[in-house]
C-alpha cells in the first residue's frame, strides 16, 4: 500500500488483524524536503485513521527511530524523556509522526498501538 493513497491502505488491511508501518522516507537529504513531511507525518497519520476505521484491526505496530529523539537531555534518555534538537529533517519528521500517530489513536478502545523506536 502506499501510506500517501488512504484508499490504497484500506484495501491492504482488508482481512488483516494486526498492521505494522514501517513506511517512511530515510534520507538525509532530498531536493523536495516536502517529501519527509508527505510520508512520516502525514503517511503515518493515513495508516492509523485506517487502522482505526477498519474493525478487524486490533493492533498497530508503528515502526520509527531512536534518533526521533533528537539530542534530548536526558542520558541515557528514556520514553518518557523530552525531545532535544533534530540533526535532520528524517528525524525530525519521524517525532512528528509518532505524535501524530499516538494522538489519533489515543482514547481508542479497540486499537492498540505499539511504537518501535530502532
Amino acid at each position: 500500500a502506499d501510506v500517501c493513497d488512504p484508499a490504497s491502505i484500506d484495501g491492504a488491511l482488508e482481512g488483516c488483524c494486526v498492521a505494522v508501518n514501517c513506511a517512511g522516507i530515510y534520507r538525509w537529504w532530498l531536493p523536495n524536503p516536502s517529501e519527509y513531511q508527505e510520508v512520516n507525518v502525514e503517511g503515518a497519520a493515513n495508516v492509523a485513521r485506517a487502522c482505526l476505521k477498519a474493525e478487524a484491526i486490533h493492533r498497530l505496530v508503528h515502526i520509527s527511530t531512536a534518533m526521533a529523539y533528537g539530542y534530548p537531555a536526558d542520558r541515557p534518555f528514556r520514553e518518557e524523556s523530552k525531545v532535544g534538537p533534530h540533526a535532520s529533517e528524517y528525524a525530525r519528521t519521524k517525532h512528528l509522526g509518532d505524535e501524530r500517530v499516538a494522538s489519533l489513536c489515543h482514547g481508542s478502545s479497540r486499537l492498540s498501538v505499539v511504537t518501535l523506536f530502532l
